[in-house]
């Protein structure tokens, strides 16, 4: 039996343009991340405190109003399959309701080992 493989791409909000590193630190090539045999996609985006410094500015100088986050279009495709569309909410809900499956160890960028949540998503695919 032949296994059908998912591609999960990342674009910039309302564009087709790849959005390579963030939120997801391991999209960063030309390339799709790609699932295992299983269908299984690891998408991994690793913490980084807070992540959204937008502008602000003051309505009569009084209320603080904030720049809204970057906005991303998430997408799973595979061949004879109907691609399924999501938003970043919907990627993050999860961790939004704190509904962690477990945790596991990453290393960062400066070398430091730290435990994160790990966050499953269902998602099947029509044809």
């Amino acid at each position: 039996m032949a296994h059908r493989f998912q591609v999960q791409r990342v674009l910039e909000g309302g564009t087709k343009n790849p959005a390579f590193e963030y939120p997801i630190d391991n999209h960063f090539s030309e390339g799709d991340l790609i699932s295992n045999e299983h269908g299984v996609i690891v998408a991994l985006h690793k913490p980084r405190g807070f992540e959204f410094g937008g502008g602000v500015w003051y309505l009569f100088w009084v209320f603080p109003i904030y720049s809204d986050e970057p906005e991303f279009d998430f997408q799973i495709a595979a061949n004879d399959y109907k691609t399924i569309n999501f938003t970043t909410e919907d990627l993050f809900e999860p961790a939004y309701n704190d509904e962690s499956s477990g945790n596991t160890t990453i290393m960062l960028d400066n070398g430091e080992n730290v435990r994160i949540p790990v966050y499953e998503l269902i998602f099947t695919l029509e044809n």
